[in-house]
């Protein structure tokens, strides 16, 4: 008896010292990465001879992965995504508004529930926390959300029995310019961006010669801050550059939305004070369709990112090309021949894959440690 009373004041005494010892790794900010599962989508075009250019890192709460649903099966990657919670022994959580119906399905499926406010979400919590914050499995439960609000409000220390998942992502995916700040952070990822720069809007000739001073290449790429499926993305050549500016930042909102083109309307919507211009980076053409047409092609890659007990990890779901509406031909725009929409979709040939993968991997990796460790708390 006094043998089963030292050992349960032992056991008392290292769960009362877990406690404490997870309190503080909790409390000291970006010098401690909690667990993490973040779901991802890379676009990225890719030739021979530049290598990958990575065009976007978004969220995968976002997406609509049409291009799995055409070439696996429909509803595939919220399938992946689940059993991937699963692999990770984590518990059915609670979602939140706003994310693809596919993937609230396949969670509801698993048994998880929606939660219409984080009110209600955290009254149901109880006061317990993780004996180990490294471990995933060791969270009371957990919840996806497309929303950084919690997040950057600091509600991962706040509720520490809660696991965030996109915890690492979301803060960075608000806009363009974030997540090209934090690209240029880390050399890896800076070695996979094709040349940016922000802009104050406006047109000028001023203007108009410094973006053509600073951004190599013919051809460049006019982005919004904020927008999602290519809104307000236009490929032009730079003799076209100030006419373009003009007609997007000064034509009257009223007009300006009728354009036929999204990527002119999106600007009487926009309400930034800046926007982007990148490089403009060319795949390798693919040639396909009936007749097999050359098309500039993007590649989509949806992943997992991991993190448990230190160790970085990538799950990749799904990998294919998805095509722009038009082939390229001088027949065509080039917002028409460029800019991925989706007409097509194929795999990606073995040997480019395990191309771009070891070129893509580390940096990602890197990028990830940095989001784990620098998010804004």
């Amino acid at each position: 008896m006094q043998g089963g009373y030292s050992m349960i004041r032992k056991q008392k005494s290292h769960l009362f010292l877990s406690t404490i010892t997870a309190l503080l790794l909790l409390q000291q900010g970006a010098l401690y990465a909690m667990a993490d599962l973040s779901f991802v989508v890379i676009d990225l075009k890719y030739n021979r001879e530049q290598g990958v250019k990575i065009c976007e890192i978004q969220p995968g709460s976002l997406s609509k992965f049409s291009g799995a649903d055409a070439l696996e099966e429909i509803n595939s990657i919220p399938k992946k995504y689940c059993d991937i919670l699963a692999q990770h022994h984590l518990r059915p959580g609670y979602f939140t508004s706003g994310l693809y119906p596919p993937v609230t399905q396949a969670l509801t499926d698993r048994g998880w529930s929606f939660v219409s406010s984080w009110e209600d979400l955290f009254g149901k919590l109880k006061s317990e926390i993780p004996r180990d914050p490294d471990n995933l499995s060791d969270y009371q439960t957990c919840v996806f959300s497309s929303e950084p609000g919690p997040i950057i409000q600091g509600h991962p220390t706040r509720f520490p029995q809660l696991l965030f998942l996109d915890r690492a992502i979301l803060p960075y995916c608000q806009n363009k310019y974030t997540m090209n700040r934090l690209c240029n952070h880390i050399e890896e990822m800076r070695k996979l961006r094709p040349v940016w720069r922000l802009y104050k809007k406006g047109y000028s000739s001023t203007l108009a010669r410094r973006i053509m001073a600073e951004i190599p290449g013919n051809l460049v790429v006019i982005k919004p801050i904020a927008s999602t499926m290519g809104r307000g993305v236009i490929i032009l050549e730079k003799k076209d550059l100030l006419k373009t500016l003009k007609f997007i930042f000064s034509t009257p909102k009223n007009i300006l939305i009728r354009s036929m083109e999204r990527s002119y309307s999106h600007y009487a919507l926009d309400r930034s004070s800046n926007f982007i211009v990148e490089e403009f980076i060319p795949s390798d053409p693919l040639y396909l369709g009936e007749e097999r047409l050359p098309y500039d092609c993007t590649m989509r890659i949806i992943a997992v990112l991991s993190y448990e007990q230190k160790v970085a990890a990538i799950t990749f779901l799904s990998e294919y090309w998805y095509s722009p509406r038009k082939p390229i031909d001088p027949a065509f725009t080039l917002i028409e021949s460029h800019k991925a929409k989706g007409k097509h979709f194929c795999k990606v040939a073995p040997d480019i894959l395990e191309e771009v993968k070891r070129q893509l991997c580390p940096a990602l990796l890197e990028a990830y440690r940095y989001m784990l460790d620098h998010y804004d708390r």
